[in-house]
């Protein structure tokens, strides 16, 4: 029962990280693409995605049936900040550059 609860609260955690993390990559791939190749890169990025989907579950179904459950819940609970944590960083440098090349950002 434990190992179900936890199981159902890292499931809320990954959406409520990866649908604002999605919607954000959308976002920033159609403001930084030129027009010519959005297209192009939205289906590559798109192919890339569902590619890490099936990879993960490759991996996460011989992580299952090698050990326990709970170590399966705490490799993908590190995997979640992990990609938290490069997603602000990325996202930072983003708005740092976006603002220095409209030149927002003053330099003494």
């Amino acid at each position: 029962m434990a190992a179900l609860l936890m199981i159902i609260a890292l499931d809320c955690m990954t959406i409520a990280e990866a649908i604002p993390m999605q919607i954000a990559m959308s976002v920033l791939i159609q403001t930084n693409v030129k027009k010519e190749l959005l297209g192009r890169v939205t289906t590559t990025v798109g192919m890339l995605s569902m590619i890490s989907v099936a990879i993960g579950e490759m991996l996460f179904g011989v992580l299952n049936d090698t050990f326990i459950v709970y170590v399966s819940i705490f490799v993908g609970a590190i995997g979640v900040g992990i990609g938290s944590i490069m997603y602000s960083i990325v996202d930072k440098y983003h708005i740092y550059a976006k603002r220095e090349e409209k030149g927002w950002i003053l330099r003494r």
